[in-house]
C-alpha cells in the first residue's frame, strides 16, 4: 500500500525536478513591437542586467539548431541567465525588419549582447557552437560592467592604452569607425608613437588611418619594416588615411589638401597610373559633392568617364543622377542631374531616361520642361499601365508647380 507520505515525497521530488529543468532553459521574451522592446529596456535598467537578443526566423534550420542544441547547454544557460535578459525577435516581422535595417543584419541567426541603454556590447553573425557562444557571453558580461567605467574615465581624461583599446572595440561595434574617430584622435594625441609598439594600437591605426598632416603618419611610413604585418594592414592604412585626409579637406574647404593627398597618397593606394588617375578624379568629385560645388562636380564626372565605353558611361551617369536626386534637393543640383540625364539620352534614348530627366527638371523647378519630358516618355510606350503611371507623374508635377507658385 502506497502511503500518503510516499506520495508527498514523490510530488516534492517531481516539483523540484520541474523547477530545476525550468532553470536550465532560457526564458525568452518575444518582442513584437517597440512598446514590448521598451518594456525590456526598463526591465534591464531596473535590474542592472544586459540584454541578449536573438534575431531569427521560424523557418531557419540554423536558428532551430541553435535553440534546440547550443542554447540548451546548462553551463551556457546559467551564464546567460545570470547577466542577461533573453529576447527573441522574429526577423520576418515588421518589427524584425526594422532591426535588420538598423543593424545591417546579413541573415539568420544574429545574436546581439546589449546594455539597458541599447549600447551594443558584442555581436555574433551566423551559427555559433557552444564554446563560441559561451566565450561571447563572458566577454559581453565583462563589457557590460566595464563600459560605463570606460566612458567615465575617458571623459575624465584618465584612460590607459588598454582602456582606449577596450572602449574603441565597443564604440566601433556600436557606432562604426567614422563616428568613433574623435575617440581615436584623442588616443593618438595622448599616446602618439608608443602605439606603434602596441598590438591593438597598430590595429586601430590601420583601421582609422591618419591624416597626412599628423606627424605620426610620417613615422608609420618610416617604420614599415619594423611593423608586425599580421597586425598592421598597409593597404587598409593607406585607404583609411586617404579618407581621413579627404574629410579634413572638406572640413576646411581646402582644395590644396585635396591636391596634396592626390599627389602623395593616391600613388600609394593605386596599382598603376591609370588607377591613380581615376582615383584622383573620384576624390575630387567627392570633394566637390561634399563642399556643394555642383558645376565642378559635373566637370570632374565627365572627365572621369571620358575614356569609358558608351554603355559603361551611360550606366555610371544614370547611377550618379539617381544618387543626386536622392541626396541633394536643391535646384542647383537638380540642374546638374538634368545635364547628366541629357548626356544619358545622348547615348541612348528611352522612356526611363526621359522620366529621369523629368525628375531632375522638377527638382530644378523647371516644371513645364518636366511635363514635356513626361509626355515624350508617354509616347515611347503603348503599355496602358505605364501610360497611367506617367499620367499620374504629370499630375504630381502640376501639383508641385502650383504649390511652388503660392509659396
Amino acid at each position: 500500500m502506497i502511503s500518503i507520505r510516499h506520495i508527498a515525497t514523490t510530488i516534492l521530488i517531481f516539483v523540484c525536478q520541474v523547477v530545476f529543468v525550468a532553470a536550465q532553459r532560457l526564458d525568452w521574451i518575444r518582442a513584437r513591437n517597440i512598446n514590448q522592446w521598451e518594456n525590456v529596456l526598463r526591465m534591464a535598467g531596473n535590474s542592472g542586467m544586459g540584454i541578449f537578443v536573438q534575431v531569427c526566423s521560424e523557418w531557419s534550420q540554423i536558428c532551430q539548431n541553435m535553440n534546440q542544441v547550443v542554447l540548451r547547454d546548462r553551463t551556457l544557460i546559467r551564464e546567460l541567465n545570470k547577466q542577461f535578459i533573453p529576447v527573441q525577435i522574429d526577423g520576418d516581422s515588421q518589427f524584425g525588419q526594422l532591426w535588420i535595417r538598423h543593424y545591417n543584419l546579413p541573415g539568420y541567426p544574429v545574436h546581439l549582447f546589449m546594455s539597458a541603454n541599447e549600447n551594443l556590447l558584442l555581436r555574433l553573425d551566423g551559427a555559433q557552437d557552444r564554446e563560441a557562444m559561451a566565450n561571447a557571453a563572458q566577454k559581453a558580461a565583462i563589457r557590460l560592467m566595464l563600459y560605463p567605467q570606460l566612458q567615465s574615465a575617458y571623459v575624465a581624461g584618465g584612460l590607459s592604452v588598454k582602456g582606449f583599446n577596450e572602449l574603441l572595440l565597443i564604440e566601433v561595434d556600436n557606432h562604426g569607425v567614422e563616428a568613433s574617430r574623435p575617440i581615436f584622435d584623442d588616443y593618438v594625441r595622448k599616446f602618439g608613437e608608443t602605439l606603434l609598439s602596441d598590438t591593438a594600437g597598430l590595429m586601430w591605426i590601420s583601421v582609422f588611418g591618419l591624416d597626412l598632416s599628423d606627424p605620426l603618419f610620417a613615422r608609420v611610413r618610416n617604420k614599415w619594416n619594423l611593423l608586425d604585418t599580421s597586425l598592421f594592414d598597409r593597404q587598409s592604412f593607406y585607404e583609411a588615411s586617404l579618407n581621413a585626409s579627404l574629410r579634413r579637406a572638406v572640413r576646411d574647404s581646402s582644395e590644396e589638401v585635396v591636391d596634396m593627398l592626390i599627389e602623395q597618397l593616391v600613388p600609394l593606394v593605386a596599382t598603376d597610373n591609370n588607377q591613380a588617375r581615376k582615383t584622383g578624379l573620384q576624390i575630387r568629385k567627392l570633394y566637390y559633392f561634399d563642399t556643394n560645388q555642383p558645376e565642378k562636380f559635373f566637370e570632374t564626372l565627365m572627365t572621369e568617364l571620358k575614356d569609358s565605353s558608351a554603355q559603361s558611361r551611360r550606366e555610371a551617369l544614370v547611377a550618379t543622377a539617381n544618387e543626386l536626386l536622392e541626396a541633394r534637393n536643391t535646384p542647383e543640383w537638380g540642374q546638374i542631374a538634368a545635364r547628366i540625364m541629357r548626356e544619358v539620352i545622348g547615348i541612348k534614348d528611352d522612356m526611363n531616361a526621359r522620366i529621369g530627366l523629368a525628375g531632375a527638371l522638377t527638382l530644378a523647378r523647371e516644371y513645364d520642361q518636366a511635363i514635356v519630358q513626361l509626355n515624350l516618355a508617354r509616347q515611347m510606350t503603348n503599355d496602358r499601365e505605364f501610360r497611367s503611371e506617367i499620367d499620374a507623374m504629370i499630375q504630381r508635377v502640376r501639383i508641385i508647380q502650383s504649390q511652388s507658385t503660392t509659396e
